[in-house]
């Protein structure tokens, strides 16, 4: 029993040397310019063990994507978590999916990578969760309808996974063309996301606030406009 554990813990040991490797090259360099011999040199194993648990990049990027969700997932869960109504809940969980696609940008990249890889013929379960990071998401929106914060027009489920993707094709825009955008006309990145959230709002809460917020503060997308437009993630 004690050597099955010793085996395990350095079964366990491997795999991670072999994410961190082939998540510094991903990272610095871009999938395509890195090979699976440089990250089994980077690991300090051989190309037999490395194959033997991440036969394709493939499987790596899944492997990084899964990290970036744990990340994710607590992020948003530590929001939602110090909000009582539903509203106030979702409201947080928005703002913190922005803060974590600008403050962990090559993570966010590689966990929008899931939808070119086929997780529909992956075994794993953990696999599976990467399907459903809009969970965390759609548990509130149900919250905010119970407690009568949401309309209860929304489908939780639905609304989520619309959300999700809206989110993600804002971030990809900012992201890629934002610098563009500001110079060639005199609309803002900050006043994108900040209408962003208006209308979201609007369409979904009894009592929106965000309009008040912005009006008491308006400055409260600055950083988080700037940090977006900086991300330059290798690919």
């Amino acid at each position: 029993m004690k050597l099955k554990s010793q085996r395990q813990k350095a079964k366990e040991s491997t795999i991670t040397k072999i994410v961190k490797a082939a998540e510094k090259l991903f990272f610095s360099k871009g999938i395509a310019q890195t090979t699976m011999d440089e990250i089994a040199t980077l690991a300090n194993c051989s190309k037999a063990t490395l194959y033997s648990y991440f036969p394709s990049k493939e499987e790596l990027i899944f492997a990084i994507a899964k990290k970036g969700n744990e990340k994710c997932q607590s992020m948003l869960t530590k929001a939602a978590s110090s909000f009582n109504t539903g509203a106030d809940k979702v409201r947080a969980i928005g703002y913190e999916f922005f803060n974590f696609a600008a403050t962990y940008p090559d993570y966010y990249h590689y966990l929008s990578l899931y939808v070119s890889i086929d997780l529909y013929k992956m075994d794993d379960e953990n696999a599976k969760a990467l399907l459903n990071i809009d969970k965390i998401l759609a548990e509130n929106i149900e919250i905010g309808i119970q407690d009568g914060t949401i309309k209860d027009s929304a489908n939780a489920d639905v609304i989520a996974k619309c959300l999700w993707f809206m989110a993600h094709g804002l971030i990809q825009f900012i992201s890629n063309k934002g610098e563009l955008l500001e110079s060639a006309t005199a609309i803002k990145t900050k006043d994108m996301l900040s209408t962003c959230f208006i209308i979201l709002e609007d369409s979904l809460a009894v009592d929106p606030q965000y309009r008040g917020l912005i009006d008491k503060n308006p400055h409260m997308f600055d950083a988080l406009a700037k940090k977006l437009l900086s991300n330059k993630t290798k690919v």
